[in-house]
């Protein structure tokens, strides 16, 4: 079984939350003659339904109370809650350079299938990974809107229909504390089965305790 690492090199996402792609673009610059092992630039902007998750998610109540940083891109616990625009550009980079890993060893005629294994955040209601796929994997279509807007010109803010040959699988935990706090903050959590073409649901997480 050949085996790809798919992410971005760590310290090129890193750049990015604390400097946004204008940093890349230095970095560039003093490399003359190098290419970085990245999606091309510049990337394209987050879509309104991207735009719309990445905040949401960021001001979960769960979040706002931790403390610390993300161990493999950098991010800090204050980046994410103040959803700065360099954090949003950072995980865009990340979710692209995957996309772009999977699309090229799709190109392989001796690799009939990719099982790609991420967080749920970068392929969890059509949008991250399956977002950006059709940009580097020309024999797949463009993913539309579950939901039809009525109106060809105007984006759904809404989950996404992943793209032509791709499965979403996605295992989340029960986790019955965080939906109680979803709720009592006046949120209504979305409905699981909108997150991926297949939604496992796995036990509740052993940190939590019932109330």
């Amino acid at each position: 079984i050949r085996v790809i690492a798919a992410n971005a090199p760590r310290r090129y996402v890193s750049l990015v939350s604390r400097n946004g792609t204008e940093g890349l673009a230095d970095l560039q610059a003093k490399v003359s003659g190098t290419k970085l092992p990245l999606p091309s630039f510049p990337l394209p902007p987050p879509s309104p339904a991207y735009r719309r998750k990445f905040e949401e998610t960021m001001s979960m109540p769960a979040l706002q109370t931790k403390t610390g940083s993300c161990p493999f891109i950098g991010f800090s616990s204050d980046d994410l809650r103040s959803v700065r625009p360099e954090t949003m550009q950072a995980q865009l980079l990340w979710d692209h350079a995957m996309a772009k890993s999977v699309a090229n060893a799709l190109q392989d005629p001796q690799v009939p299938l990719v099982l790609h294994v991420c967080g749920a955040f970068h392929c969890a209601h059509g949008l991250g990974i399956p977002e950006a796929l059709p940009r580097y994997w020309s024999t797949s279509t463009k993913p539309g809107n579950v939901a039809d807007s009525g109106d060809s010109g105007r984006e759904v803010v809404g989950p996404k229909a992943c793209p032509e040959g791709v499965t979403s699988v996605v295992c989340w935990p029960a986790s019955v504390s965080a939906t109680l706090a979803e709720v009592r903050s006046g949120r209504v959590p979305r409905p699981l089965g909108a997150m991926g073409d297949w939604v496992i649901i796995t036990e509740e997480t052993f940190a939590e305790q019932a109330p």
